[in-house]
């Protein structure tokens, strides 16, 4: 579908009813991977990937701030309270339609907070499962790779859980599987993480919603062809110039086809 941020599926009330109600949000809103203009074959396409109560609105400011000569932006929207299994094998399944009908050879991710664990569980599907290869980079920002204690806590104590919470406690099967294969053998991947948040003795480093000890687990860290932090909140790294600069670095080195071993001296 080729629609604009401006949509009002991705507004905030939208989200917020696909994180706390998913199957009602999946039947009034749906979900999907949605253009910013009709598919171009000569330009990369960037599949951004929102977390929990999320929307391809949190990309806006990426989005309207790459090379867009070179690059279109695809939007993976979806109901953020299901089970990330689900969301990532939908995901998949949209991706190969789509590569089926297009037959583009390169495909670059980049995904926020819990669109970082959709996104490893979606690339690990896709390559080593499935076995495709037109995924050539991988950018996750301010993912909660080690989980979230405040997911643990959500499950023990609410009357309800939301089926999503499970997927982000920390040592979850989920998570263990998403780890089950390093990715550096596949494609390209770069860590972003952010660190302004609060601190004290009975508080881990954060960025006000996800700590640090969470973003750098050191599986992925492992698979990091480089990581940077920027000194912003859990959002506000999304509108970050600094951020910008270095993803638009990122982006022009791996979309010109530069070997492993010549981007930032790695």
């Amino acid at each position: 579908t080729v629609t604009t941020l401006d949509d009002e599926k991705f507004s905030d009330e939208n989200a917020h009813l696909g994180f706390w109600q998913p199957v009602t949000g999946f039947i009034t809103v749906g979900a999907g991977v949605y253009f910013l203009e009709p598919y171009d074959p000569t330009k990369i396409p960037i599949l951004f990937v929102h977390g929990a109560s999320g929307s391809p609105r949190n990309f806006r400011f990426i989005a309207e701030n790459i090379d867009r000569r070179r690059y279109q932006p695809w939007f993976y929207h979806y109901p953020s309270g299901f089970p990330l299994e689900k969301i990532s094998r939908f995901l998949n399944r949209m991706i190969i339609y789509l590569h089926e009908r297009y037959q583009f050879k390169k495909l670059f991710v980049t995904a926020h907070s819990m669109g970082g664990l959709v996104s490893r569980s979606f690339i690990i599907k896709n390559a080593f499962e499935d076995g495709h290869d037109y995924i050539k980079l991988f950018v996750s920002i301010s993912s909660p790779f080690g989980g979230l204690e405040t997911a643990q806590k959500g499950v023990e104590s609410a009357p309800a859980a939301i089926p999503s919470w499970y997927d982000v406690v920390p040592g979850n099967p989920f998570i263990e599987k998403i780890f089950s294969q390093p990715l550096h053998d596949k494609l390209d991947y770069y860590l972003l993480f952010s660190h302004k948040g609060d601190c004290s003795f009975f508080m881990d480093n954060n960025d006000g919603a996800v700590t640090l000890r969470s973003q750098l687990d050191l599986r992925a860290q492992k698979d990091a062809i480089a990581k940077w932090g920027f000194d912003e909140g859990h959002v506000t790294i999304l509108s970050s110039r600094e951020m910008l600069a270095m993803y638009n670095d990122i982006l022009e080195k791996t979309g010109s086809g530069k070997s492993r071993s010549t981007l930032f001296g790695s």
